[in-house]
């Protein structure tokens, strides 16, 4: 493979790595037996303090009195790579069928729970479980260190190949915008 090749090929390698890490993902909640017509989505992304942001959407969800006697909140858990099960908080209400969550946390975790409890701040969970997702490790990975930001235009440092003496512009055909070029060396 030319080196100019491998280059570009590695650049782009690392760039799709970081649009994966930094992009917002989406995953479904199967459909659960206890709250059948419930849809519940959760969306992930990592911040830029490598913090995972958790925002789950929750429509035609019961009250949860209504799914279990004795039950007044839904419970999100989340189970973590090294710190257990951890309750994160509890989905709010919206109105009468549609609730709510978003956290921010610095743990790495692999499923999401909601369970109906009947206080909000349990430790372990008690009530039955209305859903529960298996979080992909991609949606949740910490953003790889970067670059700092410099001008492509000038800053060839990463683009270094020896044997390449002049430095050629190259534009995709999909670029719209003429100022989005690739230098080349």
């Amino acid at each position: 493979m030319k080196p100019e090749v491998k280059n570009i090929t590695n650049v782009l390698i690392v760039f799709a790595v970081f649009l994966i890490a930094a992009c917002s993902n989406t995953a479904k909640f199967p459909v659960s037996q206890v709250a059948p017509e419930a849809e519940i989505k959760a969306k992930t992304r990592v911040d830029q303090d490598n913090n995972k942001v958790l925002i789950i959407n929750a429509k035609n969800l019961e009250s949860p009195g209504n799914v279990d006697p004795g039950s007044t909140e839904y419970v999100v858990w989340i189970e973590t790579d090294d710190q257990g099960l951890r309750n994160i908080g509890k989905l709010e209400s919206k109105d009468d069928h549609t609730a709510v969550f978003k956290v921010e946390t610095p743990y790495e975790y692999s499923e999401i729970i909601i369970t109906a409890e009947s206080r909000a701040n349990v430790s372990q969970p008690s009530g039955p479980e209305i859903a529960r997702v298996e979080i992909p490790e991609y949606m949740v990975a910490p953003i790889p260190d970067a670059p700092p930001p410099g001008d492509f235009e000038t800053d060839t440092t990463m683009f270094e190949s020896p044997g390449i003496q002049n430095p050629t512009m190259y534009e995709s055909p999909g670029i719209q915008n003429p100022n989005d070029t690739l230098l080349i060396r």
